[in-house]
């Protein structure tokens, strides 16, 4: 799972967002990394996205909590339909 964020990724590479996810007891919902193809979601990280950055650079935790806090503002994806990035197909 990857939690450095670059300047350079786009968007339509990849983004993060809101995605719930059932299993047979609870539902849960939480942040993932989301990939793009063509502008539509094809895939997401297995894991929540965690709340933690290297300390050697200071802005890292300022742009993490950026992105996490669009990703609300974002409609919630479904993680039962979208594979996680174990399953997602090869470019």
């Amino acid at each position: 799972m990857r939690t450095e964020i670059t300047d350079s990724e786009t968007p339509e590479e990849s983004d993060y967002r809101l995605v719930k996810i059932r299993t047979e007891c609870e539902t849960w919902c939480g942040i993932c990394e989301v990939f793009y193809r063509n502008g539509e979601p094809y895939a997401r990280t297995e894991d929540f996205v965690p709340l933690a950055w290297e300390i050697d650079d200071d802005r890292q935790g300022a742009k993490l909590l950026e992105l996490m806090r669009t990703a609300l503002e974002k409609p919630v994806l479904d993680g039962n339909i979208l594979p996680s990035s174990e399953t997602r197909p090869k470019k």
